[in-house]
């Protein structure tokens, strides 16, 4: 998973500096804006793709660049935080000047931030899984969406480790959709739904949630 997330991390990378270079020759170096948590709950997740995207960066520059033009990231610690995440993609974009945005992993993140890209009919690209259910022009998801995850991963363990489900998630907008698509994939399955239950994100103390659903 990792190789094929660095592959496609400098595909885009790639991709996106060749056609900067096309329509602003002359200009020096090519900027993009990073915008993952470094701190906070998210920083386990987020600091690899942002080690990832360091790497391709290097890679591409030491071959010389992109039509001989260095890619510069500006990096900017999201911390966890939604709202702050929005308002460091709105200085990324507006103060430095980035060409583009690469970064988010949570959907109420994500959220956050395609109101300043369409503010500004600015491009980010979002590099994880999701729950779908939204579109935007400013925005280019790589990530697998339920039709391709949930629902194959579901109907598997339906038939796999019985049909008795406890649903479980983190109190935030991708897990309540992705719950709701598996509430309806038992009806249709002839699923038993035990119990749903949210927890805040970053919640460590499941004792709870294990008694009821051993219960």
């Amino acid at each position: 998973r990792g190789n094929k997330l660095l592959v496609l991390v400098l595909a885009l990378v790639l991709v996106l500096a060749l056609a900067l270079v096309l329509q602003e020759r002359g200009k020096p170096g090519i900027k993009i804006g990073v915008l993952h948590s470094l701190s906070g709950t998210m920083a386990a997740s987020e600091t690899p793709l942002v080690d990832a995207l360091r790497l391709a960066v290097e890679e591409a520059n030491q071959s010389g660049g992109v039509n001989g033009a260095q890619i510069e990231m500006i990096v900017a610690d999201c911390r966890s935080d939604a709202g702050y995440c929005a308002l460091q993609a709105e200085k990324l974009i507006a103060q430095d000047g980035v060409h583009a945005l690469f970064g988010c992993w949570t959907s109420a993140c994500r959220k956050a931030v395609r109101t300043v890209v369409e503010k500004h009919h600015h491009l980010l690209f979002y590099p994880v899984q999701y729950e779908g259910l939204e579109r935007s022009p400013d925005i280019l998801y790589t990530g697998a969406v339920p039709n391709q995850q949930i629902i194959p991963m579901v109907s598997w363990a339906l038939q796999q480790h019985g049909r008795r489900v406890y649903l479980i998630g983190s109190d935030y907008v991708f897990p309540r959709t992705a719950n709701q698509i598996v509430r309806k994939l038992l009806l249709a399955k002839g699923g038993q739904l035990l119990a749903e239950r949210y927890v805040p994100l970053g919640e460590q103390n499941m004792d709870r949630v294990a008694r009821e659903s051993a219960a």
